[in-house]
């Protein structure tokens, strides 16, 4: 099925137009970005300071963009596949995200229900991260070898900072009783808000450098050769 989609040549197929796709996604996070910049710091889809921050849509648009353009340069990954597999990894950098901020605030604000399936976010979470998981695996499949370096440990400084000082927040969510009702105090700070932004930024592009390798593996699981070997070389513009 994915290679029948692939070849279907028509200027309008998105899923096999691996160029189209990163550059949509490098749309998508100029339109964020130009909304940040005109909204506001802490600006986001909804009321200021406790929406979905548009800072979220910049740093995973591009993160988004970058494994499809190395996955298509230099493992020559095309078409559904690089969709397939770059989608499943950004959404699993979601994941660490998150659960990196529920453990911190669980650990230091007492608000032990964010780790629990009071949350209602709960149940997503353990969806994404397998998404993730799955999408890391998928990439070894088609030959791609996962690494971890000291640059990947140089991207999650931020968020190690963050906890060490004690992991400030400018929005505080608490449940109100036994209810599902989440009450969120916010107090604007911007330098908190960049601790945050910062923190995300770095574990997205540690997460995303587990793919961004020239290894590639003679073989993959179950003794099948790589679905697109190639030779390394330098790779192109965008």
């Amino acid at each position: 099925m994915l290679n029948q989609i692939d070849e279907w040549k028509s200027d309008w197929n998105f899923l096999s137009a691996t160029r189209a796709q990163r550059l949509t996604a490098l749309l998508m996070s100029g339109i964020a970005l130009f909304l940040w910049i005109a909204r506001g710091w802490d600006s986001g889809v909804g009321p200021y300071g406790i929406s979905l921050h548009y800072s979220v849509f910049v740093i995973y648009g591009l993160e988004y963009a970058l494994l499809n353009w190395w996955l298509d340069s230099v493992h020559s990954i095309r078409g559904i596949r690089n969709l397939i597999v770059s989608c499943m990894v950004t959404v699993g950098s979601v994941a660490i995200f998150e659960w990196y901020w529920s453990f911190g605030y669980s650990y230091f604000y007492g608000e032990t229900w964010v780790i629990t399936p009071l949350n209602s976010l709960f149940m997503e979470l353990i969806i994404i991260t397998m998404i993730g998981i799955n999408g890391i695996l998928y990439a070894n499949r088609l030959g791609v070898k996962p690494k971890i370096d000291r640059l990947t440990i140089f991207l999650l400084i931020p968020a190690i900072l963050w906890y060490l000082i004690g992991f400030p927040q400018t929005c505080y969510p608490s449940l109100q009783g036994q209810s599902s009702y989440v009450e969120v105090l916010y107090i604007e700070n911007n330098l908190v808000h960049l601790y945050n932004v910062l923190a995300k930024l770095g574990m997205a592009f540690a997460t995303a450098r587990l793919l961004l390798t020239r290894n590639i593996l003679s073989s993959v699981p179950g003794g099948c050769e790589p679905l697109h070997p190639a030779p390394i070389h330098h790779p192109p513009g965008l």
